[in-house]
C-alpha cells in the first residue's frame, strides 16, 4: 500500500510539473490558407508562458471561433504545444438548390460568399439570417436547410434552401359558386411558394366579389415546408330585385325598379336591369349591365352596358340641397349609348384597363340661342378609355390600411350638331377632339391593431385620404368638363357648383366604426375646378386655380342587402350647411 501511495504522489507531481512547465515552442500543423501568426494571435497563448489545461482548452475554442477550420486540436508535448487544424476548403463555386421564390443570383448576393477564399463557418451564421430576412421581406417563408461541400467537387459549396410551398388549396363552403371559379380568382397556386401578401390579396379579392357574406382563411403545415390552405366562404344571396318610389329634381315622385344577379349560375358573371320614370321628367331612364370576370382563359375581365338615361346638372339626390342657378328644373342632358371595357390583372395588386364609350347626347331645356344659361350642346360623342390601377389596401369593402392609385387617359371625339344657351350662331358646331387625364390616390391609416375578418365587426378608428387631379385638353363639350361641389367632391357646396378644364380635390376623413352596421365620420374637403366655360347667375367661375374648403360630419349605416348608406352634413366657407346623401362609402 505504501508503494502504491508513493506512485500516485509521483504521478501527480509529474502532471502538475507538466501543467506548470514553460511552453518554449508552439507549432501549427495543417494551416495553408490561414497564417500561423493569425492562429497564434487568436489562441492567446505565447511562448514563455505556463498555460494550464483550462487555458489550453480556451485557446482551442478561440481558434475554432475563427470559423476557418472544420477541426481544431491542441496537444501538449513537454515544453511544446502542437496545434493541429483542418481548414475548410477554398470556395470555387456556390450552388443553391430548393429555391423557387427567390433566384439563386439574389440569394448568392445576400449570402456574400467570396469565391476564391477559404470558407468561414462563423460568418455563415449571419449570412443564413440574411437569407431568412430576405424571404420575410418579400412575404415568403424560407430558410437555409443545409450547408456543405460536395463530395464529388470538394471546392463547391452546396446550399440547400427550404421554402414553404402550397401543398393543397381546397375551397370550403361554396355550394353555388363553382370551385374552379374561386380558384381562378386566386394567385396562390398549388406547388408554388406560399406568399402571405399574395394570399391576403387573394382573400381580399374574394371579399370584393360580393358573392360571399364572409371569407375566412385556414392553414395547416402538413409536413415541413408543405402548407395546406382552405379559403372558407359563406355564400351570400346574389340575386336582388327592388321596386319603389323616390324623388329627384323636376319630379316629386319617381318610380324605380332594379333586377340584378351578380353571380349567374355560380360563374361569377353579372347581369342587371335598372330603370326609373318620373311624373314630370323627360322620359324613362333605362340601363342594362353585364360583367364577366373570366372572359378568356387568362382571366381577361369584361364589363359592358347599354343605357338611355337623363343626367341632371346642379341637382342633388333625394335629401340633398340641389340648386339650379337659372331656375330650370330639368337642366341636364339625355345620354343614349353604350360602354364596353376589358381589364387584366398584371399582378396581385396592379390592373390595366381599356374601354370604349359611344353616346348620343341631347341637351335638355331650351336650345334657343342667346337665352341666359350654360352652354348647351347636342351631338355624338366617342372616347377611348385607358387606365392603370394599383390596389394595396387590406380590404376593398372597408379598408383600414394600405393605398390605392389610378391613372386614367381618355382621348375623345365629339360631333356637335346643335348649340344653344350661352352659345350663339354656329359657335361650337362641328367636329372636335379632346384629351382627358385623371389621377387619383387613396391612403388609409388604422389607429387600431390590424383587423382580422372578425375584426370588421369591432370598433375601429381610421384616417382616410383621397387626392384627385384632372386635366382636359382640346375642345370638349360642356358636359365633359370636370365638375366639383356636392356629394363626391367638396361637400357643403351645391352639386356641380364649379366646373372647368382642370380639377383638384383633396379629402381627409376620420372614420369611427361603432359596430358592424353603424359608424360616424368627420371630414374636410378642399378643392375646385377652373379654366372652363363661363359662369352664370350666382355660379361664378374662375379661369385660374381657386380652391374651396368644406367640412362637416356624417353618419354611415349598413342596410341589409342594400349596403352602406351615407348622410353627410357639410358646411361651406361661410358656414352654410347642406345635406348630402349617397349609397356606399365614397372611397
Amino acid at each position: 500500500m505504501r508503494l502504491w501511495g508513493m506512485a500516485i504522489l509521483v504521478l501527480w507531481a509529474t502532471l502538475v510539473s507538466a501543467q506548470e512547465q514553460v511552453v518554449k515552442l508552439i507549432t501549427v500543423i495543417g494551416a495553408k490558407q490561414v497564417s500561423q501568426e493569425a492562429i497564434l494571435l487568436a489562441s492567446g497563448i505565447r511562448a514563455g508562458e505556463k498555460p494550464n489545461e483550462e487555458a489550453v482548452l480556451a485557446a482551442q475554442e478561440a481558434i475554432e471561433r475563427m470559423g476557418f477550420f472544420k477541426r481544431v486540436a491542441i496537444e501538449r508535448n513537454a515544453d511544446e504545444l502542437v496545434v493541429r487544424v483542418q481548414e475548410w476548403p477554398v470556395v470555387e463555386k456556390v450552388e443553391i438548390s430548393g429555391n423557387q421564390a427567390i433566384s439563386s443570383a439574389e440569394l448568392t448576393k445576400v449570402l456574400a460568399i467570396e469565391v476564391g477564399k477559404i470558407f468561414n463557418s462563423r460568418e455563415m451564421v449571419a449570412r443564413v439570417k440574411s437569407v431568412r430576412d430576405l424571404y420575410q421581406r418579400k412575404g415568403f417563408f424560407g430558410d437555409v436547410l443545409e450547408v456543405g461541400f460536395s463530395i464529388e467537387n470538394p471546392n463547391t459549396l452546396a446550399i440547400q434552401v427550404l421554402e414553404m410551398t402550397v401543398n393543397s388549396l381546397v375551397p370550403y363552403g361554396n355550394k353555388r359558386t363553382r370551385t374552379d371559379i374561386i380558384e381562378r380568382l386566386l394567385f396562390t397556386k398549388v406547388g408554388k411558394p406560399f406568399n402571405r401578401n399574395t394570399w391576403q390579396s387573394d382573400i381580399r379579392r374574394l371579399h370584393a366579389t360580393n358573392w360571399f357574406d364572409d371569407v375566412k382563411s385556414f392553414s395547416h403545415e402538413s409536413s415541413p415546408g408543405r402548407l395546406d390552405l382552405v379559403p372558407a366562404v359563406l355564400e351570400a344571396k346574389t340575386g336582388e330585385w327592388s321596386a319603389g318610389l323616390a324623388t329627384e329634381p323636376g319630379s316629386p315622385v319617381v318610380g324605380t325598379f332594379s333586377i340584378a344577379e351578380r353571380n349567374l349560375m355560380g360563374t361569377g358573371q353579372s347581369l342587371a336591369f335598372r330603370g326609373a320614370q318620373g311624373l314630370k321628367t323627360r322620359g324613362p331612364s333605362l340601363e342594362v349591365e353585364y360583367g364577366n370576370p373570366f372572359l378568356t382563359a387568362n382571366n381577361l375581365t369584361l364589363a359592358a352596358s347599354i343605357y338611355s338615361r337623363f343626367s341632371y346638372r346642379f341637382a342633388g339626390l333625394g335629401l340633398e340641397n340641389g340648386e339650379d342657378p337659372i331656375g330650370e328644373e330639368n337642366l341636364g342632358e339625355r345620354r343614349v349609348g353604350a360602354t364596353v371595357g376589358v381589364a387584366k390583372a398584371l399582378d396581385t395588386n396592379t390592373t390595366a384597363q381599356a374601354g370604349l364609350r359611344i353616346e348620343d347626347v341631347k341637351a335638355a331645356g331650351s336650345l334657343s340661342q342667346g337665352n341666359p344659361g350654360i352652354a348647351r350642346q347636342s351631338g355624338a360623342l366617342a372616347s377611348l378609355i385607358f387606365g392603370l390601377t394599383r390596389n394595396r389596401r387590406d380590404s376593398d369593402v372597408a379598408p383600414s390600411k394600405g393605398d390605392w392609385f389610378k391613372l386614367g387617359v381618355e382621348p375623345g371625339f365629339s360631333r356637335i350638331t346643335q348649340v344653344g344657351g350661352s352659345l350663339k350662331g354656329t359657335t361650337g358646331i362641328g367636329d372636335h377632339t379632346f384629351l382627358k387625364t385623371t389621377a387619383e390616390y387613396r391612403a388609409y391609416w388604422g389607429l387600431d391593431p390590424s383587423r382580422t375578418d372578425e375584426g370588421l365587426e369591432k370598433s375601429s378608428r381610421i384616417f382616410a385620404l383621397r387626392v384627385r387631379y384632372g386635366s382636359l385638353l382640346g375642345n370638349a363639350p360642356f358636359s365633359e368638363q370636370f365638375f366639383v361641389g356636392g356629394t363626391d367632391s367638396v361637400r357643403g357646396y351645391a352639386q356641380d357648383r364649379y366646373w372647368g378644364s382642370q380639377m383638384f380635390v383633396a379629402t381627409l376623413e376620420y372614420r369611427h366604426t361603432l359596430n358592424r352596421d353603424l359608424g360616424i365620420v368627420g371630414f374636410v374637403d378642399y378643392g375646385g375646378a377652373w379654366g372652363g366655360y363661363g359662369g352664370l347667375s350666382d355660379f361664378t367661375q374662375s379661369k385660374r386655380m381657386n380652391l374651396h374648403i368644406g367640412y362637416g360630419i356624417g353618419i354611415n349605416y349598413k342596410v341589409p342587402r342594400l349596403g352602406p348608406l351615407r348622410i353627410d352634413f357639410g358646411a361651406d366657407r361661410s358656414g352654410r350647411i347642406r345635406t348630402h346623401f349617397q349609397i356606399a362609402t365614397p372611397f
